[in-house]
């Protein structure tokens, strides 16, 4: 009997494409139940938690090397901050 079995990263990727899916998708219903503050209650806290497992996964994917991030050009920072401190003036 020989065995397919996906790689733990091609799992992991894929978990981490799903809860960000799931994130949108609670998202979503939490502000289409906006007139009812139980639900709403509920679904926020559904979204903080999906929110939460998304951030696990990531933190488990960057620490082995399969998932990359590039660090954004200091100038791009400085420049994003000064845009929201000029909004907040407004």
């Amino acid at each position: 009997m020989s065995e397919n079995k996906l790689p733990d990263e091609m799992i992991l990727k894929d978990a981490l494409a799903c809860q960000k899916e799931l994130t949108n998708t609670y998202n979503l219903a939490s502000n289409e139940t906006a007139g009812n503050n139980g639900l709403r209650s509920d679904m926020l806290h559904i979204l903080m938690e999906e929110h939460e497992l998304q951030s696990a996964m990531f933190n488990a994917a960057h620490k082995k090397g399969w998932y990359q991030t590039e660090q954004a050009p200091r100038q791009k920072i400085e420049q994003t901050l000064q845009q929201f401190a000029q909004a907040e003036h407004k």
